[in-house]
């Protein structure tokens, strides 16, 4: 049976299984960012824009002034910590997403502002032990 005889034998609705050989190479389709949207809660990815923290000290930690900052939703909560630290000159900071649990340092705070915001704010309670538990 010939090559041309086997094409033919083939129906529309069947897919011809072309061999290739490792040696070729293929050329990928650029990957296009978009604003992600959850199609069931109508939520933006906020890993695009930037999103707004506001600070709140708890116990007898320092305060900072001013108390809302403006940092990308791609940054990390371990930057976040480690600019608190900077700032109030401390060894160790402890971050509290709504004063209710910690995130861990690998989190990104678009993901968070997503879930946990209140009045279009992320609002990250800071202390110099452990507060909570």
């Amino acid at each position: 049976m010939s090559s041309t005889e086997s094409s033919a034998e083939i129906s529309e609705g069947q897919v011809a299984e072309a061999k290739v050989p490792l040696s070729t190479s293929m050329v990928l389709p650029k990957i296009k960012r978009e604003v992600n949207v959850d199609p069931l809660s109508g939520l933006v990815n906020k890993r695009n824009e930037k999103i707004t923290l506001r600070f709140h000290p708890i116990g007898s930690t320092p305060a900072i002034a001013p108390k809302t900052f403006k940092i990308s939703g791609f940054q990390s909560v371990a930057v976040v910590s480690s600019y608190l630290m900077k700032r109030l000159r401390l060894k160790s900071v402890h971050l509290y997403v709504s004063n209710t649990f910690q995130p861990t340092p690998d989190e990104k705070l678009g993901d968070l502002h997503e879930m946990f915001q209140s009045n279009g704010e992320l609002v990250l309670g800071y202390c110099e032990t452990v507060a909570f538990g």
